[in-house]
């Protein structure tokens, strides 16, 4: 485990580049493929991947209810990098031309 929010935010944007470039390596045909992971649903790799995405918005749901009722909030400085990476998550799509988010 990080021993401070720098490490665990640098360790958390690693593994989301490692699934980025997963995902965009990947093809569309294989979204729907068979999945046999258990929180595919016995259903297809979109669902596996979709169902994720669901875990982790209820996760961090945990996460800041548990802040809350322990009375412990971010600092400035860690709302002010954690929103402004949010952004920048939101703008990176958008601003990249289709063609890219294609391999050869």
């Amino acid at each position: 485990m990080a021993a401070t929010v720098r490490e665990a935010a640098r360790e958390l944007l690693e593994q989301a580049t490692a699934m980025m470039d997963a995902l965009l390596a990947a093809s569309d045909r294989e979204l729907t493929m068979p999945s046999s992971h258990a929180c595919a649903q016995g259903k297809d790799v979109w669902t596996l991947i979709t169902n994720d995405i669901d875990h982790e918005k209820i996760h961090a749901g945990q996460v800041l209810e548990g802040r809350d009722e322990s009375k412990i909030t971010a600092s400035p400085m860690e709302r002010l990098v954690a929103e402004w990476l949010t952004e920048r998550a939101r703008f990176m799509w958008p601003s990249i031309p289709s063609w890219w988010h294609r391999t050869p």
